[in-house]
């Protein structure tokens, strides 16, 4: 088992497979302190994905198939207070309610985001 992982970026291996979806269970080390998952085909992100991830401080999710957010992500539905930069840019969003009150929510926490959303 890896204990001392703490930056995971599967575009820089070699022969990448793209990620398309994530559970719980595909994120299972808690030392992850910088995610970085731009760039990979990813079109659904489970309830709670990222509840084992107590220690992350960098989540980048940018030029994925993302359609939707939600704080469900997250452990109890909210940011993480270990999060200091978040980037979901480039993604196929589609606008609704939810993305408006993450966006709304995401502006006033002091997190750097990057949310230049553009809804398709």
């Amino acid at each position: 088992m890896i204990k001392s992982l703490q930056v995971l970026n599967p575009t820089m291996t070699p022969h990448r497979f793209p990620v398309t979806e994530l559970a719980s269970s595909s994120l299972p080390c808690f030392l992850f302190q910088d995610l970085d998952l731009s760039r990979n085909k990813i079109s659904k992100i489970h309830r709670h994905a990222f509840n084992k991830l107590l220690k992350l401080k960098v989540l980048n999710l940018q030029g994925n198939s993302l359609t939707t957010i939600s704080f469900n992500w997250f452990p109890s539905s909210q940011f993480p207070d270990s999060l200091s930069a978040f980037n979901l840019n480039h993604n196929p969003w589609t606008c609704d309610c939810e993305m408006k009150d993450f966006a709304n929510i995401s502006r006033n926490n002091s997190l750097t985001s990057s949310l230049h959303i553009t809804c398709m």
